[in-house]
């Protein structure tokens, strides 16, 4: 497994200078794309290159993911250029899996991490938006 720097280091690099303003993945980019409600072309691709769903399942399921923490820093680079593709190509695969990881059989475990490994998505159905999605209720 590659380290938490390395992972990080190669996600920058593939989405290039945020500030170069001739990047079509830098800062301006994706300033651009959210006014016009859209995701820069490529944006996804960089992530699905790095499989970055690896992150998202742990580690004893043949992922990467083995702290919350070296999580939260390999999504940094992601969540910097664009919040929405952090949420929507990141967490939300998050979210859905981790009741799996905490709560779910063997065989529910396996079946999500083949999918994320696969590069498929999985997705949470959230429920009380009108009172902040408190999970905890």
């Amino acid at each position: 497994m590659t380290s938490v720097t390395d992972r990080i280091d190669a996600l920058e690099r593939s989405f290039g200078p945020l500030d170069d303003p001739a990047n079509p993945l830098g800062g301006a980019a994706f300033v651009a794309a959210d006014t016009a409600g859209a995701m820069p072309p490529g944006a996804e691709a960089v992530l699905d290159a790095h499989g970055l769903n690896a992150e998202f399942v742990p580690a004893a399921l043949g992922g990467r993911l083995r702290r919350m923490d070296e999580l939260g820093r390999v999504l940094r680079p992601v969540f910097r250029r664009d919040a929405s593709l952090g949420f929507g190509y990141g967490l939300n695969c998050f979210f859905a899996a981790a009741p799996v990881w905490t709560a779910g059989d063997e065989a529910q475990r396996r079946f999500i991490a083949s999918l994320l490994l696969g590069g498929d998505r999985v997705a949470v159905a959230r429920h009380g938006v009108a009172h902040g999605n408190d999970f905890v209720r």
